[in-house]
């Protein structure tokens, strides 16, 4: 690499008795400048990629859900059993009513990897945007359950720290980062707002 030695504009600045050239100068720092704002400024960096990481795990547990309602749909129609009916007196869900996960039992890291790597993802994201790990709730009858809560997801927010196990559906303020991010069966229950 040649040095400008007799570069006719320099700033008068040194460095260790050595001239500073103002292009050098200028590109320190435009590469420092973009190297600061890659960094989150806010906490609004990590609530999206914590919301990517959920959305990245929920699609790969829905397409293994699909796969095992398909197989066992399949498997029952081969072996000649009626199909499961809806009892006639089951209540229609509310759907403004809170979302409870006391009832889906929570998956360890070992059996995720077993159920969807490599088929349905590369990897399995192991930590929120501020390094706090993931709760994957999955419930065990998955494929046979209907119009009840059967995957969840969820990050404890900045603080790492669970608001609960019953969640009311909608967004809050991106400012409260310690909040959760609920994503439950396809959708974010729990999110902060765009």
């Amino acid at each position: 690499m040649q040095r400008c030695t007799n570069a006719p504009s320099r700033l008068s600045a040194s460095v260790g008795h050595r001239p500073i050239d103002w292009r050098c100068a200028v590109l320190f720092l435009s590469v420092l400048l973009t190297c600061a704002s890659a960094l989150p400024a806010d906490d609004t960096g990590a609530q999206k990629a914590t919301m990517q990481d959920l959305r990245t795990l929920g699609t790969g547990l829905m397409a293994w859900l699909t796969d095992q309602a398909t197989e066992s749909s399949t498997a029952s129609d081969t072996a000649g059993s009626a199909p499961r009916e809806e009892e006639a007196d089951e209540e229609e869900a509310d759907p403004n009513a809170p979302i409870e996960l006391v009832s889906i039992p929570v998956v360890g890291r070992e059996e995720l990897e077993a159920l969807l790597v490599p088929t349905y993802l590369p990897e399995i994201p192991e930590q929120d945007g501020w390094g706090n790990a993931y709760e994957v709730r999955l419930h065990p009858d998955a494929a046979a359950l209907v119009g009840r809560p059967l995957i969840a997801i969820r990050s404890g927010g900045a603080d790492g720290l669970f608001d609960g196990a019953s969640y009311d559906l909608g967004a809050y303020p991106r400012d409260q980062a310690s909040r959760d991010i609920v994503w439950v069966d396809g959708y974010f229950v729990r999110y902060p707002e765009p």
